[in-house]
């Protein structure tokens, strides 16, 4: 896989595609973190655990993000599952190219 699964020093694990790395600084493409939700079944009402990938820099028009290197805790390769569920959400997000900001009245 070209991708690769990063965890860092905040407990947060990014999967992406390392652009590369140069002065101390790696260049992520597209990073998403793993979330996960706890979803109820509408027919049993019993709640499972389903993971989510969400864009880790939100509302950003940047493909390719830099964080510094020693924040990185490991890389790993990341299973075919996460892969697929990875390139679901990019795909999903070049379809959906505007997102709607609304102003939050409180």
């Amino acid at each position: 896989s070209i991708y690769r699964i990063l965890k860092l020093n905040t407990g947060e694990e990014i999967i992406t595609r390392i652009q590369k790395r140069h002065n101390g600084k790696i260049y992520m493409e597209t990073p998403m973190c793993f979330k996960t939700v706890l979803m109820s079944d509408p027919m049993t009402g019993i709640q499972r655990e389903i993971t989510i990938l969400k864009d880790w820099v939100s509302y950003s028009t940047d493909k390719f993000i830099k964080i510094p290197e020693d924040i990185v805790v490991s890389y790993t390769k990341p299973m075919d599952e996460a892969v697929s569920l990875y390139e679901k959400e990019k795909e999903k997000k070049l379809k959906t190219k505007k997102r709607e900001i609304k102003n939050m009245m409180i």
